[in-house]
């Protein structure tokens, strides 16, 4: 399923697009006029779902969608206006309208509203049951879900008595030679990253036919079972979780390793509200740049905020974030403006523009030279005073000496 977002805040539609395509539905594209959604469905050969603002200016999105209509009939239209459209229920058509901005939860739900029933399919071999099994030196534990690759165990390395997670290659995927390749490939990414952010991984190998490779065993409850049981943190551990997130992926960047697009399910917080990541290196990139990921981050932190005025500060910060924000633009930039943001308490500066910032430091710098230059005159003047002082003791007293003399 392909899905077009415009709306003529760029900010707007790449945040509902980021969320759009983290929900699974397909890849969901931007624009910010008919003109780039009409590029859009060009280049991708159709889409199935338009989202569009009412209200932009040239071509409105009535008649943006009455085009894309004449050569793909069976496209799905979701309407965006702060209007009520009452007066224009013909040209609706009966399609859905949310209030716009637009609720990325709403958004998502209409969607999937236009996503058919799965047919009925033969239900697949269940997969065996592999506790208490012995697979190499670890002893299988208990079932602790399941990932695109397969299932993930607790186990017990028996030769010292660790505790992992245990990662299992699928058994009808491990039949496939690049699918095999690329399951150690990306383990063998993981375990070269070392962070105290990142969960680590040990091993990677092949047992009797079982491809795995073993991690750290995770503490706590993962950002999206937070925002599922309604979960609320502190500013200031949202906050401290911001920078630990922001660190470790800085990390990433400066040893060069790809790594899985940031969703709120890899961003674990433990019992003392301590935040660590799943280890979500790989071994090639995956599309996904910093600002989808912080923008992701961002909306999984939102639900958790709690409603009181000492978090007006983190929810600017957030908007900022998911706004696209210039000054949060980079990782290290969002470490910078949430130490900003922890230590004064209140808004920081984030929401000034570069030219506000820049003018601010050019004043800075002045006071600065002006400091060092009255310091200068004032040293002057004591050596001037001094030596003035000098010069008359030595008249009044000098000279008396040489007078009796």
């Amino acid at each position: 399923m392909k899905i077009l977002i415009v709306d003529d805040d760029p900010g707007a539609a790449e945040r509902l697009a980021a969320e759009v395509a983290a929900a699974g539905f397909g890849p969901a594209f931007a624009a910010t006029s008919a003109e780039e959604a009409a590029q859009v469905v060009n280049a991708e050969h159709g889409i199935d779902v338009l989202v569009t603002e009412v209200f932009l200016e040239g071509i409105d999105g009535f008649t943006l969608r009455e085009s894309i209509r004449e050569q793909l009939p069976d496209v799905h239209t979701i309407f965006l206006s702060e209007y009520d459209l009452s007066e224009h229920a013909a040209r609706v058509d009966g399609c859905p309208v949310l209030a716009r901005p637009a609720d990325a939860s709403a958004l998502v739900a209409t969607i999937q509203g236009f996503v058919p029933p799965p047919e009925p399919a033969a239900a697949p071999p269940a997969a065996p049951d592999l506790t208490t099994t012995i697979i190499g030196t670890y002893r299988i534990e208990r079932l602790l879900g399941e990932d695109l690759d397969g299932p993930i165990y607790e186990a017990v390395q028996t030769t010292i008595g660790r505790s992992v997670e245990f990662h299992i290659l699928a058994t009808e995927r491990a039949g496939d030679a690049g699918t095999v390749e690329r399951f150690l490939a990306n383990a063998r990414a993981k375990a070269n990253v070392h962070h105290p952010a990142l969960l680590s991984v040990f091993e990677a190998g092949e047992s009797d036919g079982v491809y795995f490779y073993t991690s750290e065993l995770r503490q706590g409850s993962s950002l999206w079972e937070l925002a599922r049981q309604q979960a609320k943190l502190s500013p200031a551990v949202l906050l401290q979780l911001l920078h630990t997130v922001a660190e470790a992926m800085v990390h990433l960047g400066q040893v060069k390793t790809a790594h899985e697009p940031l969703h709120a399910i890899h961003i674990i917080v433990d019992q003392r509200n301590r935040a660590r990541l799943v280890n979500i290196a790989t071994s090639e990139a995956m599309g996904n740049t910093a600002r989808t990921d912080m923008q992701s981050l961002a909306a999984a932190i939102e639900p958790l905020v709690i409603s009181h005025p000492s978090s007006a500060a983190l929810h600017q910060l957030l908007a900022d974030i998911e706004g696209g924000s210039l000054t949060v633009r980079s990782w290290t930039a969002l470490i910078y403006e949430v130490k900003r943001c922890s230590a004064t308490g209140s808004q920081p500066a984030y929401h000034l523009d570069a030219g506000g910032r820049a003018e601010i430091e050019a004043v800075g710098a002045a006071r600065r030279r002006h400091r060092r230059g009255r310091k200068l005159m004032t040293f002057v003047l004591i050596v001037v005073l001094i030596a003035a002082g000098a010069g008359a003791w030595f008249y009044l007293h000098g000279g008396a000496l040489l007078w009796s003399k």
